[in-house]
């Protein structure tokens, strides 16, 4: 009972369970329910034990991550695991985000109501590129999609194609690291235009949900994370509740 409340705090204390505990189905199946997470420390066996990720995404829908490749292009797991978190579709296979069937239920998702400016009952939000270095996504549109992991990194691409798909994505932007290393005047990264670019770019973010960075009636905060072509392995940088 000790390791389980440790393990509901944090799943990674599994990894210090006693060996007996972490090759007991049970104890694992327990430890899943308190905290989806430990799924990531489980040994292989477990983690390719369809009960086991399922109660895992059940409590955790981004404890997809750990599952087996096999059980990561389960329609009904992602189906629970997306409908817990919507990032947790990053964690399917490709072949699973591409089948039609799956892309219905994606559609079929609640958007969470948030405040947004008035539209024309015919009309569609519409995405207009404002800026060649920034990507928004959300409100079911983006102006990125999943072939520009080169360009926005591969978390960043599978956000905005999250928001094509229809899912119920928190609006955001992606700033393309092209041309980032020029610093010549006039440059999209000169010291004189980074700023105008990223206030352009949060301007769409503030139409989109209605709240504004720096207000204290009604604060926007921000997230911000790196991102690359390819996932490595380790911990990103991550800044959260930016506007507080």
């Amino acid at each position: 009972e000790i390791v389980l409340a440790a393990v509901a705090q944090c799943g990674r204390a599994l990894e210090f369970a006693d060996a007996a505990l972490q090759e007991d189905r049970n104890f694992l199946l327990e430890a899943v329910r308190r905290n989806g997470r430990a799924l990531e420390y489980a040994s292989h066996d477990f983690r390719a034990d369809r009960e086991v990720v399922l109660a895992a995404v059940s409590q955790c829908g981004c404890a997809l991550v750990g599952a087996a490749t096999d059980l990561r292009g389960d329609h009904e797991i992602v189906a629970v695991a997306v409908s817990q978190d919507c990032g947790a579709l990053i964690f399917a296979t490709g072949e699973l985000r591409a089948d039609s069937q799956f892309k219905a239920f994606l559609g079929s998702l609640p958007v969470p109501s948030t405040p947004k400016p008035e539209l024309e009952e015919d009309d569609q939000p519409v995405v207009r590129r404002r800026s060649s270095s920034t990507f928004f996504f959300g409100r079911r549109r983006s102006e990125g999609n999943a072939g520009l992991s080169g360009l926005l990194g591969k978390d960043g691409a599978l956000m905005c194609e999250m928001a094509n798909l229809g899912l119920p994505v928190a609006p955001g932007f992606c700033i393309s690291p092209e041309d980032q290393e020029s610093e010549r005047p006039g440059s999209p990264w000169s010291p004189d235009s980074v700023n105008g670019i990223v206030k352009e770019a949060l301007a769409q973010v503030e139409e989109a949900t209605g709240n504004f960075f720096g207000s204290s009636a009604s604060p926007l905060l921000l997230s911000v994370r790196e991102g690359s072509a390819v996932q490595a392995q380790g911990p990103c940088r991550h800044l959260s509740n930016i506007g507080l």
